[in-house]
């Protein structure tokens, strides 16, 4: 049987909290492939644990440090194993420097992020958490006022000039979304993609952001955050685009000046923002964008969808045996 204590593969160490757990309830299917040690139990015994350990499964949430003091105890950790598509919750240069393999998840949740993106991007252009919420005014008084509706005008999304700062697996599946809606796709990438793959979504490269604000109505972030991306959206930025444009961020909430953009919004220099990331994550109760009308915050949830979680079990049960069976 799998439960075996002889057919287990290794020792896993797992930082995954709570929450994390009820969305990948098949995650509980690792204990029948390995020893699971669980981050809290490994604290109080770190002396017994730390030599055992082969792997180590974690998310960004709650991650604890790895130092090089706590590396040097575990002689035996081959990999770390992230649910997520980014690693900016990692030290990639200590665990090179340990010769620590990284894998990631990348490409499970491309398809949810995209979707969310677009449903961002819908919802900011027509209002929607506006004119619901007067919806619901108007059933509470018994009445329909069609005049109040021409207070809330949204922004036709097709036909319009989409923008999009990081064209990898999200991106590029923004960027398909887009041909639906007859949209123009300008992007920005470190790397330029091969023209094979901007006909195949009607795509055009902008060498610089000065080049693409400026062009934009929906401003789409999907770029990992590393630090020559931090705050890559910020005053001179915002300043450079459209009053009527929209920015929406489905990446990492650091990738945007928040207090740029509060300003930013306040003074109208731009129309909206959509975020499912914010920084700090989540925004403490009193902050600005909490309240702001043109502004929607959703929990960080793109790729919260039950196919995200049952192909990303299959790709950390992938990534685990495989690396795991390296020496």
């Amino acid at each position: 049987m799998a439960s075996d204590p002889q057919l287990k593969s290794g020792w896993l160490l797992m930082t995954i909290p709570k929450a994390l757990k009820t969305y990948l309830k098949m995650i509980e299917k690792v204990h029948e492939r390995f020893h699971v040690i669980h981050w809290e139990e490994f604290c109080l015994e770190v002396e017994q644990y730390a030599p055992r350990i082969d792997a180590m499964l974690v998310t960004s949430y709650d991650m604890p440090k790895l130092s090089p003091e706590l590396l040097d105890r575990m002689t035996k950790l081959k990999s770390v194993v992230t649910v997520t598509t980014g690693t900016d919750h990692l030290d990639l240069a200590l665990l090179r420097k340990y010769n620590i393999r990284v894998c990631t998840g990348a490409g499970t949740n491309s398809d949810a992020c995209a979707d969310m993106a677009f449903n961002l991007l819908l919802s900011a252009a027509r209002r929607n958490s506006e004119v619901v919420d007067l919806a619901h005014r108007f059933a509470a008084r018994s009445e329909t006022v069609m005049e109040e509706t021409f207070h809330f005008l949204g922004h036709e999304v097709t036909g319009s000039t989409l923008g999009i700062i990081g064209m990898g697996g999200i991106g590029y599946e923004v960027a398909r979304r887009a041909i639906g809606f007859k949209m123009k796709t300008l992007y920005y990438n470190r790397n330029r993609r091969s023209k094979a793959d901007e006909d195949e979504v009607k795509a055009e490269y902008c060498p610089s952001l000065d080049n693409l604000l400026p062009q934009v109505d929906y401003l789409m972030l999907s770029l990992p955050l590393t630090e020559t991306t931090r705050h890559i959206i910020g005053k001179d930025q915002l300043q450079r685009m459209k009053p009527n444009a929209i920015i929406i961020n489905v990446a990492r909430g650091e990738l945007i000046d928040h207090d740029d953009l509060t300003d930013a919004l306040r003074s109208r220099t731009i129309a909206g923002a959509a975020l499912d990331v914010t920084e700090p994550e989540p925004l403490p109760p009193n902050h600005p964008l909490l309240t702001m009308s043109n502004v929607i915050i959703t929990p960080h949830c793109s790729a919260f969808t039950k196919d995200v979680g049952k192909r990303m079990f299959q790709r950390i049960m992938h990534n685990l045996s495989t690396s795991l069976a390296t020496t």
